[in-house]
């Protein structure tokens, strides 16, 4: 199960590199419609999982390719704060899985 996590955890780590920060924070934005293609690519990199985490981390994402909700505010931000997720979760899982296996001499 460990080696499944940490695949896991890898996964996700594949999903954030979809997303570069500092090409998203830019000071031209990219075009909207290679932002959404990298969302799309971030979210077919996403493994599946029943974590409330990774189900918001995923919505945000598909947000993001289905059209952002305007009351939310600009398109660039949400997709910002939405790839942010994505690395923060990406970060969480690799440390913690990391961690536990090397505790376990994986």
């Amino acid at each position: 199960m460990t080696a499944e996590r940490i695949e896991n955890a890898l996964a996700i780590a594949a999903a954030a590199r979809e997303l570069p920060m500092p090409w998203l924070v830019q000071t031209d934005f990219p075009a909207r419609k290679v932002v959404t293609d990298s969302f799309r690519d971030a979210l077919g990199k996403l493994p599946e999982s029943e974590s409330y985490e990774w189900s918001m981390v995923r919505h945000a994402l598909q947000a993001i390719v289905d059209g952002p909700d305007p009351r939310s505010g600009f398109f660039e931000d949400q997709a910002i704060r939405a790839a942010a997720q994505l690395h923060d979760l990406a970060l969480k899982e690799l440390t913690t899985r990391l961690a536990n296996s090397s505790d376990r001499g994986y």
